[in-house]
């Protein structure tokens, strides 16, 4: 089969399901290995057998909603590829937002010690790892299957100032302290699931929702934050759009200082920060 007859004919599915045509020559440039112009500059190439069955079976998994990420099984963040999978949640450009306020308050020469809540993929403490070589980086994570893809984007991407290994939040920390504690929590309220897009929930539900209006688990993040910074060290914790003020009222009510909240690219609340003052 030449590639623009079968282009043709996944156009059509896409259309019948309200999929940008987009999706599928971004996965024919994925599984095929080539740049998204070389689609059109050869459409008269004939795909392997091979080729066929996994860009039909990539089709319909694009069609049932699932996110580019997990079938491609990697995502950009921060200029780093990660290889993703379905026990992590997909990086968004948003929380690069957190790196940026990271690196304002850490310099390359810096030695800090940084710990990463809820790492996930890694995504942050790779990220921090790799343009800030003198720190010191953990990340943990309670689910098992996540710090397995986290440890494993690490060896891909030779980074070695970072450990990774499993913690409900601060259960397995021992007496560490921290010169500087990040998170990108869950903080999406239960009830809103109803209002998010389908493909969401190919996620994990855990690294997403949260109780009390998806402010639980962010509290007990800047509850028990104090137990483990250094004095004056800093806290730096993304959040829903809703929940800026929340925030600060718990920074402020842990002995945070200093706080500020910073907007997304779309001029969302999405990061508030605070320094920590030993009473």
């Amino acid at each position: 089969m030449k590639l623009c007859d079968w282009l043709y004919k996944s156009f059509s599915k896409l259309k019948k399901n309200n999929i940008n045509k987009n999706d599928i020559i971004y996965l024919l440039s994925c599984i095929l290995n080539k740049p998204q112009y070389w689609i059109f500059i050869f459409p008269n190439k004939i795909l392997k057998k091979k080729q066929i069955i996994k860009l039909n079976y990539a089709l319909e998994r694009r069609i049932n909603q699932e996110p580019i990420p997990y079938i491609t099984n990697f995502k950009y963040f921060w200029s780093l590829k990660l290889y993703i999978n379905k026990y992590v949640f997909i990086p968004r450009m948003d929380t690069e937002i957190l790196i940026n306020i990271l690196f304002s308050y850490v310099k390359h020469s810096d030695k800090k010690k940084i710990l990463d809540l809820g790492t996930g993929s890694g995504a942050i403490a790779l990220a921090i790892a790799k343009n800030r070589s003198k720190c010191s980086v953990i990340g943990i994570d309670i689910c098992k299957f996540a710090i397995k893809v986290a440890k494993k984007n690490a060896v891909n991407l030779n980074i070695k100032n970072v450990r990774f290994f499993l913690s409900n939040w601060f259960s397995n920390i021992g007496k560490k302290r921290f010169d500087i504690i990040v998170s990108n929590p869950p903080y999406i309220g239960i009830h809103e699931k109803k209002m998010l897009q389908q493909d969401v929930f190919f996620e994990p539900t855990r690294a997403l929702f949260s109780n009390n209006k998806g402010m639980q688990d962010i509290e007990h993040i800047i509850q028990y934050s104090p137990n483990y910074l250094y004095p004056n060290g800093w806290i730096i914790i993304e959040h829903g759009w809703k929940q800026k003020i929340l925030v600060q009222n718990q920074l402020l009510l842990n002995n945070f200082v200093n706080l500020l909240t910073v907007c997304d690219n779309n001029g969302i609340d999405r990061v508030t920060i605070g320094q920590y003052t030993k009473n």
